[in-house]
């Protein structure tokens, strides 16, 4: 069975991350998974596949000379934006930096449903037109990072297809593949509740936002709204969103709940059935309240943010908004509808057809799915 590296932004205790591995593997039958991972053992109880460190160039290195096909996936690019320049200058050099190492022994390498954010420096532009000159598949997840890339020098035009963790999910049952229904709720259900669930961001969120959400949920408690706080994932080190509840909630006068960080992206959705609106700091977030059938409201820090509730159908706000706007927007989509069954579909079939283009690659072409390709969009669009 042949071997394949698969790395993104994996063993970080990120739901939505862990279901774009998981999405990986499942589109791969054939082939025999090795996962470069912030966290090894919990992958390997987590997945059942073989992991190593990502941190460690001798592990990687091992691991190229090993797979016949390095893929990456996610939020392998998410760290890109400013203001943490090194940090997102150290992220593109690995990606380069493994697309090379695989390029040099003749073995394919995709990225496939990744994202970028704002290209600042000349530093970064130039790693970035090596990524997409590097890669035999790349398959962004948003149009917003093709403009970016474009922008920064990049050949146009680039695929557009979803996140990997959308095919995850089948309809009109509207499940996790291998997992119950969200509570029975699906696209366009509802349930009984008036909260607001506040999804966090640890990364995004600085002491300005974080003073200007807490003023905003703090307005609607006072009215009435039920409010409810989602932490996302946990951290021993760097940003924790559990901490940053503790701190928004704190400021929040009356009862607000706690939630647990979900355990995965279906458990997620099965904690916001029934939420009145799910408040997104975070992409995979748009995608549970998507599948729980509830409405929400990207508090947009980064353009795929936007991008996704605009595919999606759902409104966004600037995160640099003034409390008092960030309130009124959320006042004015309590009643929203939620995504509908055709904007989901959508995003299903393009994530599926991004997997079908992996397998033609990594098959050389001798894939059944050749029979099957519908094609996804360029960006920015080719003018004739």
């Amino acid at each position: 069975m042949p071997l394949a590296l698969l790395a993104g932004s994996f063993g970080r205790r990120d739901p939505g991350e862990e279901a774009v591995l998981a999405a990986l593997i499942r589109a791969l039958p054939g082939w025999e998974p090795i996962v470069a991972s912030g966290a090894p053992a919990e992958t390997i109880a987590t997945h059942g596949c073989r992991a190593i460190p990502d941190q460690s160039r001798i592990a990687v290195v091992r691991a190229i000379a090993q797979a016949d096909a390095t893929v990456l996936a996610g939020g392998v690019l998410d760290e890109l934006g400013p203001p943490r320049e090194r940090v997102s200058t150290a992220a593109l050099t690995r990606v380069c930096a493994l697309l090379s190492a695989t390029q040099a022994l003749g073995k394919p390498a995709a990225m496939i449903g990744v994202g970028s954010g704002p290209l600042g420096s000349r530093r970064r532009r130039t790693l970035a037109r090596a990524m997409v000159r590097r890669a035999n598949l790349l398959v962004l997840r948003d149009t917003s990072s093709a403009r970016i890339l474009a922008a920064g020098g990049a050949a146009p035009p680039f695929r557009v297809g979803a996140d990997p963790a959308w095919s995850l999910f089948e309809f009109p049952a509207a499940k996790a593949a291998g997992e119950p229904s969200s509570n029975g709720a699906g696209p366009n259900g509802s349930g009984g509740s008036d909260a607001v669930v506040a999804v966090l961001d640890g990364d995004a969120c600085d002491s300005s936002l974080v003073t200007r959400l807490a003023q905003a949920l703090g307005s609607l408690r006072s009215e009435g709204v039920g409010i409810r706080l989602q932490p996302w994932r946990s951290a021993e080190e760097g940003a924790d969103d559990i901490r940053l509840a503790g701190v928004v909630g704190g400021r929040i006068p009356g009862a607000v709940e706690l939630m647990e960080p979900p355990a995965s992206l279906a458990d997620a959705s099965r904690a916001f059935a029934g939420a009145r609106l799910v408040l997104a700091l975070r992409q995979h977030a748009l995608i549970a309240a998507a599948i729980a059938g509830v409405p929400a409201i990207a508090v947009a820090h980064d353009p795929g943010l936007v991008d996704l509730a605009r595919r999606l159908r759902q409104p966004a706000v600037a995160a640099s908004a003034p409390a008092e706007r960030l309130a009124e927007a959320i006042r004015l989509v309590l009643d929203h509808p939620a995504a509908s069954r055709s904007a989901i579909q959508g995003q299903v079939s393009s994530a599926e057809e991004g997997f079908r283009l992996l397998r033609l690659l990594l098959s050389q072409g001798r894939s059944e799915d050749a029979n099957d390709l519908t094609g996804l969009p360029l960006e920015p669009a080719v003018s004739v």
